[in-house]
């Protein structure tokens, strides 16, 4: 049995980095690190129940992975009742896609926006993405340079939104509230990736067009336009835009004049899905199965971080981090 503090208390740690680069799935390296952490302090299976099910489900890094299934359920709403397409479609009309730098621009409106209103970099490039890429493909982008745009312009998003993990995570911190958040780090950080990517990608436009050109059925994927509709789904879609938005944004300034705190963001998440739904005429089962399917991709992420706090727990009852 290792006791504090100690070196020794490493080792759970660097047992969970060896796996995680030896390609294993992230909850089985992180419960193999638990078990090591525990046998090596001489913990017994009562207290690793205890400590997984006490602590685990009740630490506030547990809550950001709730926030992350629920956010992931908020896009798989907005993607059903095209809520995100409609979106895109504003980005795409107001900035006129004609030439690369409009092009690389409403490219990066459109996935910043995404990612920081439904809070996941990889779900808010998956909705934009259909739509897009057919059109700034055509207007003169390469694959690379897409791929860069999507995930530098993302990555920004989800350090602007009101409820994106990063933010959630730093509000709960700091006890800072959004505006002091977005002002004094969200923003700063959010200005030099835009400004990174974009320059980067301009870079690299002309040769990445000899190189990773899109293919023809790429440029010609694109077909059916806004206008082509059906008259009465484009009216359900509109309504449901205006509500998600309508009720997102008023969220957002309740939030900040109650100074909600990160823990207000759940609720702000189940409102514009519950709403978004129903204004896009789903029934109340189908707002719930759509949510649970946007969801279920992401439950391996919130397995994972309940299970840190038993992690980082064994590494501390064996004085790995005070010694380190």
């Amino acid at each position: 049995m290792i006791h504090s503090p100690s070196l020794w208390g490493l080792v759970p740690l660097i047992v969970f980095i060896i796996l995680i680069l030896r390609k294993f799935n992230p909850i089985a390296a992180i419960s193999v690190a638990i078990i090591v952490g525990a046998v090596m302090s001489g913990s017994g299976l009562m207290e690793v129940a205890e400590v997984i099910g006490k602590n685990g489900l009740t630490d506030f890094i547990a809550y950001i992975g709730l926030v992350i299934l629920a956010g992931g359920g908020l896009g798989k709403i907005a993607e059903k009742t095209g809520v995100a397409r409609n979106i895109v479609y504003f980005i795409m009309n107001k900035v006129g896609i004609n030439t690369p730098n409009k092009a690389m621009i409403s490219t990066m409106i459109a996935s910043s926006l995404l990612a920081a209103l439904l809070g996941t970099l990889a779900g808010a490039n998956a909705i934009v993405a259909p739509v897009l890429i057919p059109v700034v493909a055509a207007a003169g982008l390469s694959s690379s340079v897409v791929a860069i745009l999507f995930h530098g312009a993302a990555a920004a998003g989800v350090l602007i939104g009101p409820f994106t993990p990063p933010v959630v995570t730093l509000m709960e911190l700091t006890g800072l509230t959004y505006p002091q958040v977005l002002l004094y780090a969200g923003l700063p950080v959010a200005v030099i990736l835009w400004v990174c990517t974009f320059v980067y990608s301009k870079m690299i436009l002309k040769k990445s067009l000899i190189e990773h050109s899109y293919p023809e059925e790429d440029l010609s994927g694109f077909n059916q336009k806004e206008s082509e509709m059906d008259p009465k789904q484009k009216k359900i879609t509109t309504q449901a835009t205006v509500a998600f938005s309508v009720i997102l944004i008023a969220s957002i300034i309740y939030g900040i004049m109650i100074k909600g705190g990160a823990t207000y963001t759940i609720v702000i998440i189940l409102l514009t899905t519950i709403i978004t739904g129903l204004a896009g005429r789903m029934s109340p089962n189908q707002i719930a199965d759509t949510f649970v399917e946007g969801a279920k991709p992401l439950l391996w992420i919130f397995i994972q971080f309940v299970l840190f706090t038993p992690f980082i727990y064994f590494t501390e009852k064996m004085g790995g981090v005070r010694s380190a």
